[in-house]
């Protein structure tokens, strides 16, 4: 998707923005495209995304998860609890697509945005990375330095609490109209 810059005589260049959480680039743009924020870094950039292998529009990946509930306990037992998940999930998607599963990585994301960026035809890329897309930036920006104009990683550490289903989706809102409030000062800022 392409939000492209408000005022196309003042534009810098592109701007990829990624939620992270293996969510859809494409819905966050479109989601975004009436919020002041969004709309002032917008004034002199094209807002670019795409959705990661296996989310969003992209291929699904769609997995037979026969998953136990959670019976209760204290920490121990709910961190052995996740770790058995984890297992599961990785078993049975593994089982179903080995050879897309194993195709879906930060690495592997990290080169799809680059091929990304030469469909557009630009020279470079500026990179807004939320959550746990922020470790992608970084593999993008090793593998490729020289496409980098800038680039900002938001990627808050989950909280210490056990209702982190309530607590996570809060701080990370947060955390990301900080960062859109930080890009739009440095916007302002900055020629």
């Amino acid at each position: 998707v392409r939000a492209k810059a408000l005022d196309p005589a003042a534009r810098i260049g592109v701007l990829f923005v990624h939620p992270g959480a293996h969510g859809s680039g494409v819905r966050f743009v479109l989601n975004g495209a009436n919020d002041p924020s969004f709309n002032r870094v917008r004034q002199r950039f094209d807002i670019v995304s795409l959705d990661p292998r296996g989310a969003g529009r992209s291929r699904p990946l769609a997995c037979n998860f026969d998953l136990p509930p959670f019976t209760g306990g204290d920490d121990a037992a709910l961190q052995a609890f996740f770790d058995e998940r984890a297992r599961l999930v990785a078993a049975q998607c593994l089982d179903d697509d080995r050879d897309f599963v194993l195709s879906i990585s930060g690495n592997t994301f990290a080169r799809d945005i680059e091929q990304f960026r030469r469909a557009l035809g630009e020279r470079q890329l500026s990179l807004l990375m939320i959550s746990n897309s922020g470790p992608v930036g970084a593999v993008y920006a090793s593998l490729f330095p020289r496409r980098v104009r800038a680039m900002l990683l938001d990627s808050p550490v989950g909280p210490d609490f056990r209702d982190d289903n309530i607590e996570r989706p809060a701080g990370q809102a947060a955390a990301q109209d900080l960062a859109l409030q930080r890009v739009d000062q440095i916007c302002a800022r900055t020629s």
